[in-house]
């Protein structure tokens, strides 16, 4: 089993056809028809048979090795720029998701901005509503539930309207108020409070309790007791913080006299006090 003398290639052959390398190509019937191929050879060229020969090995060889060096080149280079088209690919990927990174960013960004925004505008709007609140001369908006104001076109209304106040028809016909008067109780919160002696402030809601609150023509709401309250150590408590003491009791079961009602102010459905009213001990 010869080799082949250009690429080293070993081959199997048969005399009887000429046969080529099966790796290079080169013809190898020239090895073993040899005394053939040198008559050949030396007729044409007189008697140069083996120099031509070894010209033409080395040419050949120095042809196949240029031949792989080509071969290996061109296959580094189709893995190079199989590595370069996956970068890229990869590479046009990684784009794609840095900008919907980018995006969902924007829409974050843009979200926490319209939620800042809303805050600023609900502080500023609570800012404005405190700031009016606090001005004693600015009427309150008044929402559901509410009392009803105190005169229409009845005779008991006008009576009320021209020629009393809020104060001298709690104290002589309190009855001509029931049906406008919103009947309230102080809130659970502001019962513990005024039981640890320090309220910051007190609260009413609707429901059965021991005070009125009373829409008046001034477009003012005002708190009164209810005239059936019984005057005892626990309403005592609560009406000190409500109104200023004249007369101060010294037993229980007392009548009182209202002399100033209590202010209130309205916010959704509770009512906060403002100005403490003034009521007499008979």
């Amino acid at each position: 089993m010869p080799k082949c003398p250009i690429c080293n290639n070993e081959n199997e052959y048969d005399e009887k056809i000429n046969e080529r390398c099966s790796r290079c190509g080169w013809d190898l019937s020239f090895y073993f028809k040899r005394e053939s191929f040198k008559d050949k050879v030396t007729s044409f060229l007189g008697g140069e048979g083996e120099v031509f020969l070894k010209s033409a090995e080395t040419w050949a060889i120095w042809s196949w090795k240029e031949l792989q060096k080509l071969n290996s080149e061109l296959k580094n280079s189709k893995e190079t720029q199989e590595k370069i088209q996956i970068k890229l690919e990869q590479q046009s990927e990684l784009e794609k998701k840095v900008k919907e990174l980018e995006n969902r960013l924007d829409e974050v960004l843009n979200d926490a901005k319209e939620k800042q925004l809303l805050l600023l505008l609900e502080e500023k709007i609570e800012e404005k509503i405190a700031e009016k609140l606090s001005q004693v001369n600015v009427n309150t908006t008044v929402s559901e539930p509410r009392a009803a104001i105190c005169y229409s076109d009845t005779e008991e209304s006008i009576f009320i309207q021209k020629e009393a106040s809020l104060v001298e028809i709690y104290n002589d016909n309190y009855n001509l108020l029931s049906n406008c008067a919103t009947i309230v109780k102080v809130t659970d919160e502001s019962v513990h409070e005024i039981v640890s002696g320090v309220p910051e402030k007190i609260v009413f809601k609707q429901g059965k309790g021991q005070y009125w609150v009373i829409l008046w023509k001034d477009d003012k709401q005002y708190l009164v007791p209810n005239p059936n309250l019984v005057i005892n150590e626990h309403s005592l408590r609560t009406l000190e913080f409500l109104f200023e003491f004249v007369n101060y009791p010294k037993k229980e079961s007392r009548n009182i006299q209202l002399l100033e009602p209590a202010e209130v102010y309205q916010r959704d459905d509770e009512w906060e006090l403002r100005v403490k009213g003034e009521i007499n001990f008979k």
